[in-house]
């Protein structure tokens, strides 16, 4: 039972001790059933011998209870001392659990003697005997046999009930005893007023230090041995002399002297109690006495206290023995008599005691009156008349069985305000300079702050469930809000509640302050004060560290080590893996913590996969509360897991401090000062303790032992990069002549793009790998602290199926340093072909698991609450759903996996170091062996392609780009080519690239993409000859004049050579030595123009015109480039002509005119442009001042247009009237409205035509 029970005060101590060679865990699994199954014993089930008067016979009261509290640890002596007047502290009944006695009965009755010898002043010895006897052997009556085969809780309760019965038959004998004692002393110390005076007092007028009192104050040990002492045959401090007068016990020591002289003192005290065989305790103030009690009170008096004092814990054996009726009523006379003599100390005693017997007569359904004692001034008119309020004058028997219980019920819950607080407020008074040591008071009121809660939540009335609750600590506690009630609040029972919490001068010993402060907890929790909860739950931690780390030094002091090799002393590996896994209390209780102090812990694992990867890493809720106290709680709370040698604890807590102190957030390029709440060295110093607790139990052989990783959003970006020379890959789609991957011009900046910043616009890129080809991975990791952290090793996670994975290759492990963003490299190769998505990465960090980290590509902070009463109110579930749309976004990289596919590397190259020696314009062979290196896949070389137009595939006629329609190259796995191409030098030209595009071969259907095998090359061109000075004349409609000059800027002769493609008459030869200058001329032939574009007509004129030259020895040659020719635009629309032409011509057969014969003119008009003319206006002139011809009609004709590439015709009617050459002249020009500009300057052009006209023929 808890000692905070609200029915603590009946439960009957059993101390549970093994006997013989049992086994820890067997002994461990017997005590457990005891404290389960037979915590509760009723009276009715008891059989006492019927030849033996019993006082507490069973069969008096059937229908009460025995409480059985079974403990295993040991007594102390300020527990001890507290008897009689605390009853329930000390153990009444030994019971040793014992199996396999191998020596039949006589060594049953020499453990049964052995027992008696250890602890003789209990009430009652016991032994359980867990084994099978044969049959015929006796025992006698203090050992109890079981069966072993009857494993039973039903054998284990029988046999319990026969502990009990012979229980009670020495306890009645106790309990005589006790009644007839004359004196009873009351245990107190010093009060602390007394104490502050004797304090300033001095040393020369202290009291001597022999008057000491009941309860020694200065003593911090955590436990003593249980049966340490002399023997007593009766009750302690029953018959004892009385004290001497005396102000009250001496202060604490200051000093080495005192502290001589009181333990001295103490060790000649203990001599004389063993020499005398009787138990005398520290002489007590209070002590009441019949033969005497001083002059100021009579003798009467001091009888009557010392009466009423003998039956208050009379009553209380009566309650311990489950006659609670008899108790109440004994209770309620010597009570009212304590109250009279002004006993205060035993007058709250018993009201305690009433108040814990109509709790237990209320949960067993009986029937019974508050007496008028528990009322609150109860002396006066005022008790009375709250008396009649409260009851109706019948009889019992009038109500009903149910409703007198249930009114019964009421009056109590509808008292119990009042009354507790008075009882309280009784216990904290002092009787002259004595006053009840503080954990006497403190527990009694953490008991009453126990029933009040309860109270609060019944709504100010008790009910079974509750009853049910309070005595037998049942799980079906309402979970009702709390709501005040008439006289009783919140706020009150936290008041009381606080009176209860241990300060700094109360001298209590350590376990009883965490015992405090674990009762105080509870009944914080029950009151739903978390904060109160979470404030006391950091006193306990506190507390509790301190206490293990003590009882650490003791231990390692009994073993004669130093307190910092415990660790190595533990059992084998396999104990502390499962002392690891063994789920504990402590963190549960961190956990509350942590919760009210809102600080977002790790979860607690202890295997390497013991996580989800579906799960998001980060926060579940959202920190709060100031960092400071945060770090301070932490640090405590590792210190605790640290006292406990519990590993994981302290990876967990470590982990979580390191995760507290950095920002919640995605960080950027640039993070900002005084982000972190602790300095660099406590950085430094956190993370020095993982990595050494890791290192500790590694080297025991457990590796398991390793933190969180505390930055969730360590990954922030996974890119690839550049492909090496031979590894690019690019679409099959995109691949033609004219456009190429690393040709394409780009996009026109100064252009107005309305969806450049739309979200969600761009198409993602999708990254191209080949499958088993390695490849390099660039991740990008933040490390938000001051210090550096080791990256062990990475493993790309993909999302969807499991098969497409990406295997990391050779990564080398690397150090991130503190607060940036650092790129890491990791050479990765796809399993398996596919799509597939990268959705983050498996790191591991030094003395960290490897966990899961998505990709978080954009900045991110978490937000607090706004409202400071937001606060932690809401769960971590509740707050995790609702910020879910405020979580980081993750992003994925998509990947594309193709099938394996062939390397090319080239093996060697003609132009030695890839340099290229040439003159402007000269021709040379170059040749490139390539290798295929895959050594399964055969390679084809489909398509051949250069960046600036100085190389030639040598196959036939010279190709600037890739080969005959289907010519490919097939290189096998592991074989070479050679490929030859032809160099051509041009001025300004620095540098070349040959790109050789493969794939596998056989080309199979699903491939999309192709292999580019980039082949670069540093020119050097000298110059040779050039041209200059360029001038173009027409020559007729169908040809021009060319001339330019010709120089030679080289240090030797060059023969040069001139011609036009198609016309060797106007071919030239010469020889040019060096810095000569020669004025070459040519006559072209205009061809076929089908376009008006003026800057074509340069490269058309640079591939008809051809001007070659060669070294007199013949050695080299080459072509001069003519792209140089810089030519003016009239000097083009010389060479281009007009694109209006007209002609002119006489329709009809023969040659010969006559005077007076008809004559049919026709002007033929062209037009050459890409669009249709406007309308023509088509005019004939004839010679003017002579009547040399006449013409039949007008002499201009309007046509509505001329369509583009085509020819019309217009014809014109002569009549020669004189004999000789006649000129005409046609005149065609395009026509203009007023203000129609928008065509451009208008043209014209004309034709001219003679006629030769004959004499007129006479015929005769």
């Amino acid at each position: 039972m808890d000692r905070f029970s609200p029915v603590a005060p009946a439960a009957v101590r059993v101390t549970c001790l093994p006997v013989g060679s049992i086994g820890s865990l067997a002994f461990k699994t017997v005590v457990e059933r005891l404290q389960t199954a037979c915590a509760i014993v009723k009276l009715e089930q008891i059989e006492v011998p019927p030849d033996q008067d019993v006082l507490l016979s069973p069969k008096a009261n059937p229908n009460g209870s025995l409480f059985l509290n079974y403990t295993t640890n040991a007594t102390r002596e300020q527990e001890q001392q507290l008897s009689p007047y605390e009853l329930f502290r000390e153990p009444l009944v030994v019971l040793g659990i014992a199996t396999d006695v191998a020596g039949g009965p006589a060594q049953l009755k020499q453990a049964a003697q052995y027992l008696r010898e250890r602890h003789p002043r209990v009430v009652h010895r016991h032994l359980l005997l867990l084994q099978t006897l044969p049959d015929g052997v006796e025992v006698g009556d203090n050992v109890t046999v079981i069966s072993r085969d009857e494993g039973g809780n039903d054998d284990l309760k029988d046999a319990i009930c026969k502990v009990a019965a012979r229980f009670l038959v020495e306890f009645s004998t106790y309990a005589k005893a006790l009644q007839a004692s004359p004196n009873v002393q009351t245990p107190g110390q010093t009060a602390k007023a007394v104490q502050k005076a004797m304090w300033l007092i001095g040393d020369d007028k202290r009291p001597a230090s022999g008057s000491g009192t009941a309860t020694p104050t200065n003593d911090t040990g955590l436990s003593s041995p249980v049966g340490e002492g002399s023997p007593r045959p009766l009750p302690r401090n029953l018959h004892s002399s009385p004290p001497r007068p005396s102000l009250g016990s001496p202060p604490p020591s200051t000093s080495f002297e005192e502290m001589q002289r009181t333990a001295l003192t103490r060790s000649d005290s203990n001599a004389s109690r063993g020499s005398s065989g009787r138990s005398k305790r520290a002489s007590s103030q209070d002590r009441t006495s019949v033969h005497g009690f001083g002059p100021e009170i009579s003798k009467s008096k001091a009888k009557d206290r010392g009466k009423a004092r003998a039956g208050i814990v009379t009553a209380h054996i009566h309650m311990m023995a489950g006659h609670w009726s008899d108790a109440l009523r004994m209770l309620t006379d010597h009570t009212i008599m304590a109250r009279k003599l002004n006993d205060h100390l035993w007058h709250a005693k018993g009201l305690e005691g009433m108040v814990v017997s109509m709790l237990l007569l209320a949960w067993a359904h009986f029937v019974f009156s508050v007496p008028l004692i528990c009322y609150p001034g109860s002396e006066g008119e005022g008790g009375t008349k709250h008396r009649s309020k409260l009851s109706v004058n019948l009889g019992t028997d009038f109500w009903p069985a149910d409703a007198a219980h249930q009114a019964s019920i009421r009056r109590l819950s509808t008292s119990l305000p009042d009354l507790l607080k008075q009882i309280a407020g009784l216990y904290a008074s002092a009787e002259g300079h004595l006053e009840l040591p503080f954990m006497v008071v403190a527990e009694a009121k953490i008991r009453f702050c126990e029933i009040l809660s309860v109270l609060l939540k019944a709504k100010g009335e008790l009910n079974d469930e509750t009853l049910n609750y309070l005595v037998a600590r049942a799980p079906n506690l309402p979970s009702t809000a709390i709501t005040a009630v008439a006289g009783l609040t919140r706020g009150s029972v936290a008041a009381l509640l606080g009176e209860a919490q241990p300060q700094h001068d109360d001298e209590i010993a350590l376990i009883d302050h965490i015992q405090v402060l674990t009762g105080v907890y509870g009944v914080y929790s029950t009151l739903g004060m978390d904060r109160k909860k979470g404030s006391i739950l950091k006193d306990l931690v506190t507390a509790l560290t301190v206490a293990l780390n003590q009882a650490r030094k003791l231990g390692a002091a009994e073993a004669g080590i130093h307190p910092a090799a415990s660790l190595s002393m533990q059992p084998s590996v396999d104990d502390t893996l499962a002392a690891f896994h063994r789920p504990g209390g402590i963190d549960a209780m961190v956990d509350q913590i942590a919760q009210v102090f809102g600080i977002d812990l790790m979860p607690r694992r202890l295997s390497h996969h013991d996580h989800d990867e579906s799960a998001q890493p980060f926060a579940t809720w959202r920190p709060f509360g100031a960092d400071v106290l945060r770090t301070e709680l932490l640090s405590y709370l590792i210190a605790l897991y640290e006292a406990t040698l519990d590993p994981v604890g302290v990876m967990r807590l470590e982990s979580s401090f390191l995760r507290s102190c950095v920002p919640c957030a995605a960080l950027d390029s640039h993070p900002r000062p005084n982000e972190i709440a602790i300095t660099r060295e406590e950085q430094f110093r956190h993370a020095a303790n993982i990595a050494r607790t890791a290192q500790v139990y590694a080297i025991r052989g457990i590796p398991n032992i390793i933190a969180d990783y505390w930055d969730p959003f360590l990954l922030r970006a996974v890119d690839f990069a550049v492909s090496e020379i031979g590894h690019s890959l690019v679409p099959r789609e995109i691949l033609s002549v004219k456009v190429k991957v690393d040709d394409r011009s780009p996009g026109n900046p100064l252009l107005y793009d309305p969806n450049a910043k739309r979200a969600n616009t761009a198409s993602p890129t999708k990254h191209v790998l080949v499958r088993n080809d390695s490849t390099v991975c660039v991740l990008t990791l933040q490390n938000p602290l001051d210090i550096s952290v080791e990256v062990e090793s990475v493993h790309l996670v993909t999302g969807g199926d499991e098969k497409m994975r990406l295997t990391t290759e050779e990564f080398n492990p690397a150090t991130l340093g503190p607060r940036c963003l650092q790129q890491i490299p990791v050479p990765v190769s796809p399993a398996v072909s596919g799509e597939f998505d990268i959705i983050g990465a498996k790191v591991k960090i030094a003395s960290c698991r490897e966990q899961f980290f998505p990709i978080i590509s954009a900045p991110w902070a978490a937000s607090a609450d706004v409202l400071v009463k937001h606060q932690g109110q809401r769960t971590p579930a509740a707050a995790q759903a609702s910020q879910s749309g405020q979580m980081p976004v993750t992003s994925a990289v998509a990947v594309h996996a193709v099938p394996a596919m062939p390397l090319l590397e080239v093996e060697h190259v003609s132009a030695e170091q890839g340099s290229l020696m040439l003159l402007d314009g000269e021709h040379q062979g170059l040749d490139v062996v390539i290798r295929n290196v895959n050594s399964a896949c055969p390679a084809v070389i489909f398509e051949v392609a250069q960046n600036n137009g100085l190389l030639w595939v040598r196959s036939g006629g010279g190709r600037e780009a890739g080969f005959a329609g289907g010519e490919e190259i097939v290189v096998r796995s592991g074989e070479t080519t050679k490929l030859s191409f032809d160099v051509q030098g041009m001025a300004g030209a620095s540098q070349t690239r040959l790109d050789l595009y493969y794939g596998p071969s056989p080309t199979r259907a699903d491939d999309c993409f192709a292999r580019v095998l980039k082949i670069p090359f540093s020119v050097v061109v000298d110059a040779t000859l050039q041209v200059h000075h360029a001038r173009v004349e027409e020559i007729s409609g169908t040809a021009f004049e060319l001339s330019f000059d010709l120089a030679n800027y080289w240090q030797k002769s060059l023969h040069y050579s001139t011609l036009v493609r198609n016309d060797q008459s106007s071919s030239e030869d010469g020889v040019l030595g060096p810095g000569e200058v020669v004025r070459v001329s040519m006559i072209v032939q205009r061809w076929s123009m089908n376009d008006d574009d003026l800057e074509k007509l340069s490269k058309i004129l640079s591939r008809r015109i051809d001007v070659l030259w060669r070294t007199l020895d013949n050695a080299r040659f080459g072509r001069v480039d003519l792209k140089s020719l810089s030519l003016l635009p009239p000097q083009l629309e010389v060479i281009r002509g007009p694109l209006y032409r007209m002609k002119m011509e006489v329709v009809g057969e023969g040659n010969e005119h006559r005077v007076g014969s008809f004559v049919v003119v026709r002007a033929r008009l062209r037009n050459d442009a890409k669009k249709d003319s406007g309308p023509v206006m088509v005019e004939l002139h004839l010679p003017t001042g002579e009547r040399q011809i006449a013409s039949i009609g007008v002499l201009h004709r309007i046509l509505p247009c001329v369509q583009a590439k085509s020819e019309m015709d217009v014809d014109f009617v002569v009549c020669p009237l004189m004999a000789g050459s006649v000129e005409l002249r046609t005149v065609a020009c395009e026509v203009r409205l007023p203000g129609d500009d928008e065509r451009g300057e208008a043209w014209q052009t004309e034709a001219s035509l003679v006629l030769d006209v004959g004499e007129k023929v006479c015929l005769r």
